[in-house]
Formats: structure tokens, C-alpha cells, sequence
């Protein structure tokens, strides 16, 4: 996630996988599944790894 010095924070910003359900009536469904214990890591503290997000400047990162 990029945190919110960096990007306005719109809502929550939770961390985990997006599982899409397909179901055999050509329906379908998503839900978001998070993971307890998983840390959120700011990438913008990580430039190193990720690059400068916050160059572009607030709410472009």
C-alpha cells in the first residue's frame, strides 16, 4: 500500500487477495479476502525496492 502522506486515503486501505467466484450459471462474484497478521508495508518508505512513488507528488504515487 502507499500510505497516506503519500495518497489521499479514499477508505481503508486493507491488504490481502481479491478471490473471484465463477459460478456455472454464468454468474459471478468477488470478494476480498484478507490475510490477520499480514503487515502493511508503506511502499513509499521502501524506495530502494519500489523506486521514489512519491515524485509524481501528493494523491499521484
Amino acid at each position: 500500500m502507499i500510505g497516506d502522506p503519500w495518497q489521499p486515503s479514499y477508505g481503508a486501505k486493507p491488504v490481502g487477495y481479491l478471490e473471484h467466484l465463477f459460478h456455472a450459471d454464468g454468474t459471478h462474484a468477488h470478494r476480498l479476502m484478507t490475510i490477520r497478521d499480514l503487515v502493511h508495508h508503506d511502499l513509499a518508505l521502501m524506495p530502494e525496492v519500489y523506486g521514489d512513488v512519491t515524485a509524481r507528488g501528493f494523491g499521484n504515487a
